[in-house]
């Protein structure tokens, strides 16, 4: 029987400015407001997953390692998609 898994990243935003997450590899992008918290999960079968973080001017950038799916991503516990927020940091 395989093994499901489950993996998560977590981030309180305890500035007072918004954040950037961008989501590697695949390009998305979402803002994270002053006292929001964003969520990225993935589960399925297999190894866990593995990732890496990076923070610069612009943002953070989270790369999830190969063999990876999608991660699911909440803000405040809500579903959200790609761009969530972008227009706030515009």
């Amino acid at each position: 029987m395989p093994n499901t898994v489950e993996d998560s990243f977590s981030y309180q935003n305890s500035t007072g400015q918004s954040q950037v997450f961008f989501v590697e590899p695949w390009g998305a992008d979402y803002t994270v407001l002053p006292g929001q918290q964003l969520r990225l999960q993935v589960s399925g079968e297999g190894a866990p997953s593995h990732f890496s973080l990076q923070h610069s001017s612009d943002g953070f950038q989270l790369v999830w390692e190969a063999g990876s799916s999608y991660p699911d991503v909440f803000m405040d516990g809500v579903p959200v998609e790609c761009g969530h927020n972008r227009e706030a940091k515009a």
